[in-house]
């Protein structure tokens, strides 16, 4: 599973539109990109479905499932690149408008609509409202639970884009975890329980994969959602991480499991100690890989 990006002015098809405006069908223009062994809410919401259903998950029934993964892969990614971490919004300088009465370019209804430059409020109507009304009409479809999800991703996806503006890159970057790792977790973990939330017994060490994935996630974000973050910083958040797993999985008396989290967590923080400055794309394979021995090993008691 990979990340999803939008389309951006430098892409071929945007040379090509040049100056028309190619309306909302830009907001759907979607493709794969990226690693697919990078970090992102279909493999987050996996690893709550593994987690909470353990050998029952392939029982099925499947169709839940595979719209959960959708939702959160799919569409909730498209939400975030789409509007959160953008300067500028996959929109054009509109050259047809409409005949409307009482709207002219200048106007707060003509700024709405992007007349002459797509702001904010443009990115929101003309881009974002497509996609937030496919992601509830799929999410009606699966569960009251994750309609709630999707309006919640929604909210953190506008926070996102103002904080944005307004320079709160740290902030940016929590909301970041939230819509990719925190929320597609328990999506993952609702589907797997069949709607309901998994015994008592386990809440806590559910809770306890939860932060320290939305941490991994955090270290591992890329540039465009963590512009301004240092090295340093993810490294630390990367081995607190890694930390709450380890800790999770003995608390739980996973102890081989946590052994090879562990083990597996090596190569990553090394990356992130050598990164100096760069991307660590590397890193994302083996924490993805942590991820998925974790939940496992939760969901089927192994370890």
């Amino acid at each position: 599973m990979s990340t999803y990006h939008p389309l951006s002015d430098s892409s071929p098809v945007a040379a090509a539109a040049g100056e028309r405006d190619v309306g909302p069908l830009v907001s759907l223009r979607l493709w794969l990109a990226g690693s697919p062994w990078r970090l992102s809410g279909g493999w987050l919401a996996l690893a709550g479905m593994v987690a909470a259903a353990g050998p029952a998950l392939g029982r099925g029934p499947w169709l839940p499932l595979l719209l959960a993964l959708a939702l959160a892969e799919v569409l909730w990614g498209a939400l975030w690149w789409q509007l959160a971490p953008a300067r500028r919004w996959p929109l054009h300088r509109a050259q047809r408008r409409p005949n409307l009465p009482y709207i002219q370019p200048a106007s707060p209804a003509g700024r709405l609509l992007g007349w002459p430059e797509p702001g904010a409020a443009a990115a929101i109507t003309r881009a974002g409202a497509p996609l937030a009304g496919l992601a509830l009409l799929l999410a009606l479809a699966i569960s009251p639970l994750a309609l709630l999800l999707t309006g919640v991703v929604c909210v953190l996806v506008l926070l996102a884009m103002f904080a944005r503006q307004a320079g709160l890159s740290a902030l940016v970057g929590w909301l970041y975890a939230l819509t990719v790792a925190a929320l597609p977790f328990a999506l993952g973990v609702a589907i797997g329980a069949r709607g309901q939330w998994p015994p008592a017994a386990m809440e806590l060490w559910l809770l306890g994969l939860m932060l320290g994935y939305s941490l991994l996630t955090w270290a591992l974000a890329p540039r465009a959602a963590l512009p301004a973050t240092r090295g340093p910083a993810r490294l630390l958040m990367a081995a607190a991480g890694f930390g709450v797993l380890l800790v999770t999985l003995l608390a739980s008396r996973l102890m081989l499991a946590a052994g090879v989290v562990g083990l597996l967590a090596a190569a990553p923080l090394l990356i992130l100690a050598q990164a100096n400055g760069r991307q660590p794309a590397a890193a994302q394979p083996w924490t993805l890989a942590a991820i998925l021995v974790s939940a496992a090993a939760l969901g089927f008691g192994i370890g």
